[in-house]
């Protein structure tokens, strides 16, 4: 009883995870459950993996930092057309380098 239901909970689990949340996504190397890609970013330097990720999935990639996706565009027309001409339209999103540079605590 314990192990079917651990099993269907699991399964349930894993198809929210690698289709749900994906699936309105642009492509991108399939993340690690918990951790996403971020075990790729540590085999090799950070600005390596962008690159392989920029010649195997395209200009605009998904990376997934734990369970936080993160869409990359790499192309400089791209990001001028998205980002800048289009930009009322990201200026409620939150940025990246806040999130990272957030304290909590006083050894933070």
């Amino acid at each position: 009883m314990f192990l079917q239901l651990f099993l269907i909970l699991l399964g349930l689990y894993l198809i929210y995870n690698f289709y749900w949340k994906r699936r309105n996504l642009p492509p991108g190397p399939i993340p690690f459950p918990i951790l996403g890609n971020v075990i790729e970013m540590f085999r090799k330097p950070v600005y390596q993996a962008g690159i392989d990720w920029h010649n195997k999935y395209g200009p605009i990639y998904t990376a997934w930092i734990g369970e936080i996706p993160m869409v990359v565009i790499t192309d400089y027309n791209l990001i001028n057309e998205t980002l800048v001409k289009d930009a009322d339209s990201y200026a409620g999103r939150p940025q990246l380098s806040h999130q990272l540079t957030q304290s909590y605590g006083k050894y933070s």
